[in-house]
């Protein structure tokens, strides 16, 4: 995985945009609830962290992470036994560039 840094970089240069970083800086015990206690839980699920410098993704495991409401799971059906949906690029949003 290459540092967040290239990606932001990356993203600008495709004209994607990117998610809003929370926080940026040292991690530190309570950081994690302290981040999601202001959030709007019936309208996000949570946040994903990783460390900003890149890694293998065989590190990803120890260097991301995916912090999700109570309850954010309401299916029957694990995601992985479920129909294949596929996503639907709507007619008004125009191609980014170097994706098909």
């Amino acid at each position: 995985m290459q540092a967040w840094d290239r990606t932001l970089t990356r993203f600008e240069e495709l004209g994607i945009p990117a998610v809003p970083t929370l926080y940026r800086g040292p991690y530190r015990p309570g950081l994690f609830e302290d981040l999601a206690s202001p959030l709007d839980l019936n309208r996000q699920e949570g946040f994903v962290v990783r460390i900003a410098g890149a890694f293998p993704e065989t590190a990803m495991p120890e260097r991301m992470g995916k912090y999700v409401r109570p309850g954010h799971v309401q299916s029957e059906v694990h995601w992985m036994k479920a129909p294949l949906v596929p996503n639907v690029w709507e007619a008004d949003h125009p191609p980014v560039q170097g994706f098909r």
